[in-house]
């Protein structure tokens, strides 16, 4: 039996560990998983940097934690060590690295950076992962340990001098139902954040101590240019089955389980990158999860994945809330850029689909986008204001180039992009003011209460373009107003309707009590 400690980076949900340390127990391993750092932490500040730190955006990790990290690892004494991280904390994790080196154990790195560019992985570390991991991993253990060749293992590359060793990509594993259930247990786990070590719990700040996460399948059937299943349905599989979804019975079961070993779990969470594929598949599951489940979820859709049956399945078993990705409202962006082949006719059906069913939506856009001109940023603000309401624009992600993806060898050719980010296995363009400018205003379409022409008109402004942050202000101001505590999950007018109605719950409970006890006076001095 050998003992591995497995390493997340800034994501305390981590599925590709958490399969991997099930996986490696099932076979007789030993396993610990440490978070180092959480999703809340990103770009969190400090207010003066230590000497020992690191501090290149979006991370921020005080020379305390690195310690605590290097401390834990010589303490639990692994035979290998994993490390699974995104092009964000490509830097941190050479750090890292490079700290526990003196241990002299076997480092893997592997995650869909490294899969996508491991290249570039191995100028820094000497074994990389490319593709799915629980088999490889295994094999390349149990080989080791007993002084075999390890050095054919599929998937692994590894760096020998000056020499690349590139093994085959193995297939996809065909049957995910053989896999046990993502290692969620709390025990043998680490959580460093905030300066401080804390064993046995999930982060104090996550929504894992309320929320399961589930996923129940692997791939997607579209292939977005800035999208790594892009790179993976072309290039890493070309003519393998990489979508693949787990059988119904298999995900109610780990659902139950979740339910058993969880006391206090309230709501579930899809994340599946589109939950509503596969229409007989989500019948079965409509009828299993609203008999024998019965919590309220959120799962990811696309417009061309939100067909009325789906979205009334979903609606009678329970949903809370669905995210769907417009990304844009220029149909140049999202046929000819991001090769999404949505057109805006069939976004905004979509949006009526999920509205008249009463389902509340969340809508993804991308900024950022060295691509856009003035008129794509109109269309898609033109686009927003025809949806209907109720909605909530989520804060706008930045069109993230990662290497290899069809988007980034395009924005290279066309000299968008020079340099990765300092400390990121990834490229990003500068923001600028009209960036910040069309980010606020689209995020205003949420808000009912603004007429179109109010907004139209603060779009056209030149004096708000330059100052945007006069925009984001309003933007923020607006948010508190709608929402309770500014989380957007609970806007004012719900949270005061759900306070009324537990008022009335507990005026009725109370006068029922009363009457009891009224009843047994009578009773005692009859």
């Amino acid at each position: 039996m050998s003992k591995i400690v497995l390493v997340s980076l800034y994501d305390e949900f981590c599925f590709g560990i958490r399969y991997l340390s099930s996986y490696l127990q099932a076979n007789r391993h030993s396993v610990w998983i440490i978070n180092f750092k959480i999703l809340s932490e990103i770009n969190k500040k400090i207010e003066e940097e230590e000497p020992g730190g690191y501090y290149i955006l979006p991370c921020c990790v005080s020379s305390k934690e690195i310690s605590l990290f290097v401390e834990l690892i010589e303490k639990l004494n692994p035979d290998y060590i994993g490390f699974s991280f995104t092009a964000n904390f490509f830097g941190l994790t050479i750090l890292l690295s490079e700290k526990l080196k003196y241990l002299n154990k076997p480092i893997i790195w592997g995650g869909v950076v490294v899969t996508l560019n491991p290249e570039s992985a191995l100028e820094y570390n000497d074994i990389v992962c490319v593709g799915e991991g629980e088999e490889t991993l295994l094999e390349f253990i149990e080989l080791h340990c007993n002084n075999k060749d390890y050095t054919k293992v599929k998937n692994l590359w590894f760096k020998n001098g000056a020499n690349i060793i590139k093994n085959e990509v193995r297939p996809p594993y065909p049957n995910l139902d053989d896999f046990p259930f993502p290692d969620f247990d709390q025990k043998k786990k680490f959580v460093i954040s905030d300066g401080k070590l804390f064993e046995n719990q999930f982060p104090p700040a996550s929504h894992l101590n309320s929320s399961a996460m589930i996923i129940s399948g692997r791939g997607c059937p579209y292939s977005c240019t800035y999208c790594c299943n892009n790179y993976f349905n072309k290039k890493l599989y070309p003519k393998m089955t990489f979508l693949r979804r787990r059988s119904v019975e298999n995900v109610v079961a780990e659902l139950k389980y979740r339910i058993k070993t969880m006391s206090n779990l309230t709501f579930i969470e899809f994340i599946d990158d589109v939950f509503t594929l596969h229409r007989d598949w989500l019948r079965e599951f409509g009828d299993r999860y609203k008999k024998e489940i019965k919590k309220p979820f959120w799962c990811f859709t696309h417009p061309s994945a939100c067909k009325r049956e789906i979205i009334e399945i979903l609606k009678d078993c329970g949903i809370s809330y669905t995210v769907i990705g417009i990304q844009s409202g220029s149909e140049r962006i999202l046929y000819d850029v991001f090769n999404r082949r949505t057109s805006r006719e069939k976004i905004i059906n979509a949006c009526n689909i999920i509205n008249s069913v009463g389902v509340r939506y969340i809508i993804d856009l991308i900024g950022l986008n060295p691509f856009e001109t003035e008129q794509d940023r109109w269309d898609t603000l033109t686009l927003l204001l025809k949806l209907p309401h109720p909605f909530f624009i989520h804060p706008v992600n930045p069109l993230a180039l990662y290497p290899k993806h069809e988007i980034t060898e395009r924005a290279l050719e066309l000299g968008y992009i020079q340099a990765k980010r300092t400390g990121r296995d990834c490229f990003l363009i500068e923001e600028e003011k009209i960036h910040r400018f069309w980010n606020a205003v689209h995020r205003l379409s949420q808000f009912e209460d603004l007429s179109d022409s109010t907004i139209i008109t603060i779009a056209k402004d030149e004096n708000l373009r330059n100052n945007p942050e006069i925009v984001e202000e309003l933007l923020s101001v607006l948010l508190k107003f709608y929402y309770y505590k500014g989380n957007w999950l609970l806007p004012k007018d719900e949270y005061i309707k759900s306070l009324e109605n537990e008022r009335k719950k507990i005026q009725v409970t109370q006068k029922s009590k009363i009457r009891k006890i009224l009843g047994k006076m009578k009773e005692f001095l009859s």
